[in-house]
């Protein structure tokens, strides 16, 4: 049966609005830790709203799941946006939608590390083309003050890493639920981020920035980009794969973050588009793809059905076995 993907594609268009918003938030003068401490605020708000109305089913983690809950919201929530928001003051929110995009690269980078998984040609090709997108990008007019482009690489590399990180550390967690799993995330970063803003002096407006322009971007992040987007995304996942599709073909509709990303910054902040971040998004996205594509491969046809287990780099909470996030294991 055919599925609609209106859901999904509206929550990646969700997402990728973020990095303009960044960019929005940021020339009004705020700091990363207001900008982060705002959108944790707004989405924690929501998602507090959503559990106490059972629109979504709350359920407490056991005791021995809260360090793991705890350093995921730190990696995953509070060192990526940091890492995402100064490497935002040197680089073009579109070019930094197409270096996250890569995330998926370096999750596979850090199971071959850690988990001593096989690196095939297929990876390291993959690998290739996704680095080699980024560069490209990040050479195309990406870089927006007189840093040196390898500053402002490795400022903003540290995002798509976290990101690896975070989907890897979420593992475990995801049979408690996506949702709930994902709205007690947010609520864990907020707390700490809205003492660290209320000590410092990042509330602040810059001289010639607006405040209704930052309160503008900052909800937007938290409304649109992280509210609305995971509600729509859980949404989409949910409809899809009722209709008969499968988490693979949801998980596909990721690769439009960095294509949304540099439409929203052109048409939000007026960021110009050229032919060298055309060739550069077409490099991560079908590196990224060949990398994840030939990873599940891989697994699908050596794991018994048994070890089937949640995934690591999408919130589906029950994959099928053709996500191409998916991982097997005989242990959690």
């Amino acid at each position: 049966m055919k599925h609609n993907p209106l859901l999904p594609v509206s929550a990646v268009l969700c997402w990728s609005m973020a990095f303009a918003f960044n960019g929005a938030a940021l020339a009004t003068g705020l700091s990363p830790t207001a900008i982060i401490a705002g959108r944790m605020f707004i989405a924690a708000a929501g998602f507090i709203l959503l559990f106490r109305a059972h629109v979504i089913r709350y359920q407490s983690l056991p005791l021995r799941a809260w360090p793991r809950l705890l350093a995921t919201s730190v990696v995953g929530l509070i060192i990526y946006h940091f890492a995402l928001l100064y490497g935002q003051r040197f680089v073009s929110a579109s070019a930094a939608a197409v270096v996250v995009m890569t995330s998926p690269v370096w999750a596979t980078a850090i199971s071959v590390l850690i988990r001593h998984e096989r690196l095939t040609r297929g990876r390291v090709a993959g690998l290739a083309l996704a680095t080699a997108g980024a560069v490209t990008v990040l050479s195309a007019g990406g870089i927006v003050t007189a840093v040196p482009p390898l500053h402002a690489t490795i400022v903003l590399i540290g995002a798509p890493i976290s990101l690896a990180l975070f989907t890897i550390m979420a593992k475990p967690l995801l049979k408690h639920g996506s949702a709930n799993v994902t709205g007690q995330l947010i609520i864990v970063a907020t707390i700490p981020m809205v003492i660290f803003a209320a000590m410092g002096s990042g509330l602040a407006i810059a001289p010639g920035g607006s405040w209704i322009t930052g309160t503008l971007a900052v909800g937007g992040l938290g409304l649109v980009s992280t509210l609305l987007g995971y509600m729509l995304w859980f949404a989409g996942v949910d409809a899809v794969t009722r209709t008969g599709g499968t988490a693979a073909q949801v998980t596909a509709y990721q690769y439009l973050l960095p294509v949304f990303g540099g439409i929203s910054a052109w048409i939000l902040l007026g960021e110009p588009l050229g032919w060298r971040f055309a060739l550069g998004t077409m490099l991560a996205v079908l590196g990224a793809y060949f990398v994840v594509a030939r990873r599940g491969a891989a697994v699908t046809n050596t794991a018994p059905e048994s070890t089937l287990r949640v995934c690591v780099a999408c919130p589906h909470q029950s994959p099928t076995r053709e996500c191409p996030f998916v991982q097997y294991s005989n242990h959690d």
